[in-house]
Order: structure tokens, then sequence, then C-alpha cells
């Protein structure tokens, strides 16, 4: 509750000039579980826009080792809504896949996912989020486990507007 009442201080008087705007690239540390309880750590990537009452693209890019290796991109039409100046809530829905390799044995599965992010744009070229998303993978072998819950916080960069590169479009 505290953090939801700074994130609004914050976004409702920016400490730097300019609205959050454009793509941006997350690294993203969080929690991947399951309804059996399982629990996993995962690190992954994500590309955005925080550019509000625009559709966009959401693209994201986890997974975590151990025994093996599972990987877990989603693809999302995302739309973000402004909730000041710096602050972005993000709605998302598409479609996952869950890609398993190790032991010998490869597989994956696809499936659906829907889930949200809160986007904190520090200045033009440094933000933090937060996500949760729900996946429902299919396959017999999962449905046990579905849905699939994670909550990730990630740290995000911009180019400058002196260096276009690959999050800087507005």
């Amino acid at each position: 509750m505290l953090a939801w009442a700074a994130a609004a201080v914050l976004s409702a008087t920016p400490v730097f000039a300019g609205e959050a705007l454009g793509r941006r690239g997350f690294f993203e540390l969080g929690q991947l579980s399951s309804t059996d309880g399982a629990s996993v750590s995962q690190l992954g990537m994500r590309f955005s826009s925080l550019t509000p009452n625009r559709p966009s693209i959401d693209i994201a890019l986890a997974g975590w080792g151990g025994y093996g290796l599972v990987v877990t991109p989603d693809v999302d039409v995302a739309f973000p809504l402004a909730l000041g100046p710096n602050l972005r809530f993000i709605p998302r829905a598409g479609v996952s896949m869950l890609l398993v390799s190790g032991g010998g044995m490869v597989g994956g599965a696809t499936g659906t996912n829907v889930g949200a992010g809160l986007a904190l744009d520090l200045d033009s070229a440094l933000s933090l989020r937060a996500d949760v998303v729900a996946r429902r993978y299919v396959g017999e072998e999962l449905t046990d486990d579905n849905p699939f819950m994670s909550f990730t916080v990630g740290i995000g960069w911009r180019s400058g507007a002196g260096r276009p590169g690959i999050t800087s479009s507005r």
C-alpha cells in the first residue's frame, strides 16, 4: 500500500520534465509458480511501449535453469494507460509458449496469458516496472499445474534522443 502511495505522489509531481513515451526495454527478475505449489526464480527481458492510449506489442522472454533450461516467451497486445505523466498501468493479453530442454528431452507447449504492469519513468533514460501475469498452457500433462502465475520487477532503459535505438521509437 505504501508503494502505491509513493508511486502516486511521484507520478503526480514528476521530478523530471517530460511525459513517459516510447518503447522501453526492461531487465526483469521474478518468481513463477504453478497451482501445485512449485515455485522458481526467473530472469528475463521485456520490450514494451509506455505511450498512453495507443495499442502496442509487448514482448517478454523469461527463463530459468537447473537440471535443464525452461523458457517462457510471451507476445501480447498491450494498452498503456496514463495514471500520471510518469506512471503507466499496462494491461495486456496474448499468446505464450513453454519451452523445455534438458536430460535428453526437448518439448514445449503453447497457451494464452493475461497480465498487467505498472511502470514508473524516473527520467528520460531509466524506468522501473512491476508485472503480474497468468499463463494457461494447452496439454494434458499441464492440466493440474494451470494457471502458471508470475510476478516480476524490472529496471528499464531508453536510448537518448540523440542516439536512436530499438527502444527509442515513439
